[in-house]
């Protein structure tokens, strides 16, 4: 089973050391459901991004800000943090 789910994964050249942009995550989910259609005709592949929401909790000096976002967000407060580069509009 494993090795079936190879065949709906399209063949990507390695991402930058960067995220990719909202635009790029589209077309990415839009060439695998082109994948998934072509070995299997009959199904259809629906990417639902609203239905997932990653729970953040960030310690300021201050203050600690919960919050609940969709993972792109998630991952682009991951890549700041990471370069100690995080500002906020709060």
């Amino acid at each position: 089973m494993p090795g079936q789910f190879q065949e709906y994964v399209p063949r990507l050249r390695p991402l930058p050391p960067f995220l990719p942009t909202y635009k790029t995550c589209e077309r990415l989910q839009n060439l695998s459901a082109q994948e998934v259609t072509i070995f299997k005709p009959d199904k259809k592949l629906k990417w639902l991004p609203h239905l997932e929401t990653v729970r953040l909790e960030l310690q300021l000096d201050v203050r600690t800000v919960e919050a609940d976002v969709p993972p792109l967000e998630a991952a682009f407060t991951e890549l700041f943090l990471k370069k100690g580069e995080l500002a906020f509009l709060l």
